[in-house]
Order: C-alpha cells, then sequence, then structure tokens
C-alpha cells in the first residue's frame, strides 16, 4: 500500500475553512484521483476536539469525542493512497497532544501542511516549531494564504499541487434541472 497522509493543521485566518469546504464539495472528484477526504458530518472536528481534548470549551462530552481521532486514522490506514486530515484546531495542540495525535499515525507516511496568513506571525512559528518535531524536515509544507481575491483559488492550487491532485478536476460540474 502507499499510504500517505496530508494533515493539514491551519492557523487561524488562513484559509483553512475554503479548503475543507472544496475538499468536501470535491470528494468523489477527488477519490477518482486517490485522494481521500473522510469529512463526514462533523468527523474532523471532533477529531480535533479529541486530540486537543477540549470538548468542554465546545459544550460537549467527553464521551461524545472520544475515539474520533483513532476512528479517523483507521480511515486512512485502510485508504491505498492519499488521505487529507484538516482542522485549524489541530493548530494550538500542546506538544504532547501532537505526540499522541502522531502516535495512531506511525508507521504511515505523514506530511504536515500548515497554512497561514503571514510565515513570520508568532502563531505559525509556535504551530510550526511543535508540528514540525513530529516529521522529517522534507514532510513538513508550509503554505502561505494569499490575500485578496486572489487569494483562495491560489491557496486550493498550491495545496492540490503539494498533495498531488489535480484541481481542474474538481470544479463542480454543471447540472441541467
Amino acid at each position: 500500500m502507499d499510504q500517505r497522509v496530508y494533515l493539514h493543521v491551519g492557523v487561524h485566518k488562513s484559509g483553512t475553512p475554503h479548503l475543507q469546504s472544496r475538499m468536501a464539495r470535491s470528494g468523489a472528484a477527488l477519490r477518482e484521483q486517490g485522494v481521500l477526504y473522510p469529512a463526514a458530518g462533523s468527523q474532523m472536528f471532533l477529531s480535533a476536539v479529541d486530540v486537543r481534548d477540549t470538548c468542554r470549551a465546545w459544550g460537549l462530552r467527553r464521551r461524545d469525542v472520544r475515539g474520533s481521532w483513532d476512528r479517523l486514522c483507521r480511515t486512512a490506514r485502510h485508504h491505498d493512497g492519499v488521505t487529507v486530515i484538516s482542522h485549524e484546531l489541530f493548530a494550538g495542540a500542546a506538544p504532547r497532544q501532537v505526540v499522541a495525535a502522531m502516535t495512531m499515525l506511525r508507521g504511515v507516511d505523514v506530511h504536515v501542511v500548515v497554512s497561514t496568513p503571514d510565515q513570520e506571525h508568532p502563531t505559525t512559528v509556535e504551530t510550526v516549531n511543535r508540528w514540525g518535531r513530529a516529521v522529517p524536515p522534507s514532510r513538513l509544507h508550509v503554505l502561505c494564504a494569499p490575500t485578496g481575491p486572489t487569494g483562495h483559488p491560489q491557496l486550493w492550487q498550491d495545496f492540490a499541487d503539494l498533495v498531488g491532485f489535480d484541481p481542474a478536476r474538481t470544479a463542480p460540474r454543471a447540472t441541467i434541472d
């Protein structure tokens, strides 16, 4: 199996919701290209809350999120290809939470992708330092989210280039009513 996981750790205000929305809307087209985005319902959110152990802050009970990260990792392990996991809550994970999260992906080729509005921002530096310890330097990627009207399309293109899919093949198809 050629399993790879791109763990997108989006710093706040770096286009993470845009990427997640595009990935979710493009699920079938991505699967045709061998890329899985397991975003059913609130799975990514619950997994991020599980990793961060912040269920109370979100008005949830521990049992509401327990095992969410493990299930997501099992899904990635069973996919023969690329899996994308993405949530901006991962950016605030403490070092011990990063270690625990990565333990569930041991043996899988994990790439950490940090998207950021500004590479010099202290939050970005801290996030890169925490998550960068979990993977070799060649598997740590920082994408700077361009600002302005072309920002989101450029971020989508950059993300697609990194993950290895053709974004033109993910465009919504016109339907006839």
